[in-house]
């Protein structure tokens, strides 16, 4: 497929990492410019505008503001989808916007550990997830996911701008721990089921209504 390079992380791993070009859709200056920082890694340095109650407060406030934002770059997200499409047959979009996160520096856990398969979300079986990050995550700035559906091995993930992650949210418990770290991480997730159920479960995805394990 055009623009789009896959990865497979391996047949107990549920999960695929996708290239796409830089140069054609790039979401960091966009971010950079909503949030009034040079680098999104340094936006835990940035003066808050407000006081904040707590650290969660402070992670949704920027948040907030890249989702209050979205129309700017909204084109850019959906040519994103388009390109991820193909590789699954097509795909109907769930999310728009996307989730975004903001996992400061020094600040708590963004998410607490779960399965969007977990009854109370209401996410239809089959659902795959994308994760986008918008800085180099890696150990605590980023997600941590289990390697197999039960397993609570988590495994945080190593990715740079350019590079999507595809995975098995439904099933694949997965979350966040505090950020000790120098590195702020800014993210985005959107949700998508496959037109091509079987095209998922070979390229490393879930199978409408099951896990592979």
């Amino acid at each position: 497929m055009s623009g789009v390079e896959a990865k497979n992380l391996g047949a107990k791993v549920v999960m695929l990492v996708l290239r796409y070009p830089l140069e054609q859709i790039d979401f960091r200056p966009w971010a950079r410019s909503t949030l009034s920082v040079e680098r999104l890694e340094d936006l835990h340095l940035r003066p808050d505008p407000l006081p904040f109650a707590n650290y969660v407060s402070r992670l949704e406030h920027y948040a907030n503001l890249l989702k209050n934002n979205f129309g700017r770059v909204v084109d850019q997200y959906l040519k994103l989808v388009d390109l991820v499409a193909p590789l699954f047959d097509g795909v109907a979009l769930r999310q728009r916007p996307p989730s975004f996160r903001c996992h400061l520096s020094g600040a708590g856990t963004v998410s607490a550990f779960h399965r969007d398969g977990d009854r109370k979300y209401g996410i239809p079986p089959g659902t795959i997830n994308g994760w986008v990050p918008l800085t180099t995550v890696g150990g605590a700035n980023s997600i941590y996911i289990e390697t197999e559906r039960g397993s609570e091995d988590y495994r945080p993930v190593s990715l740079r701008p350019g590079q999507i992650l595809i995975f098995d949210a439904f099933h694949l418990k997965h979350g966040s721990y505090p950020n000790d770290t120098l590195a702020t991480r800014v993210s985005f997730d959107f949700r998508f089921l496959p037109n091509n159920p079987a095209r998922a479960r070979e390229l490393g995805g879930p199978a409408a209504g099951t896990a592979r394990v």
